[in-house]
């Protein structure tokens, strides 16, 4: 995933809603689901040249659009910059040695 530049970041900290071009865009929105303070997500297609694109056509790369994820965050609970970087409270839980 492309993580946005520092002007971008700072254009959009103030905002509650971010839009985010990742490949599959399920998997994705299921990724950022999983961060504590994400409220909702939603997927679609971004930025293309053709008047509403099937799934089929934006995977052939054909439409110039790319699959992206709509993910609405309270910044009192998750600041944008972990949201971009993924972050998960209980990562730590998760690497522990079993």
């Amino acid at each position: 995933m492309k993580i946005m530049d520092d002007q971008l970041i700072n254009d959009v900290k103030n905002g509650k809603d971010i839009y985010l071009a990742g490949g599959c865009f399920w998997g994705t929105e299921h990724y950022f689901k999983q961060i504590e303070g994400v409220i909702e997500t939603a997927v679609g297609f971004a930025n293309g040249h053709t008047a509403n694109p099937t799934y089929k056509e934006v995977y052939t790369d054909t439409t110039g659009y790319a699959e992206t994820v709509y993910v609405k965050y309270n910044p009192d609970v998750v600041s944008l910059e972990n949201v971009l970087q993924g972050h998960r409270p209980d990562k730590s839980q998760q690497t522990r040695p079993r």
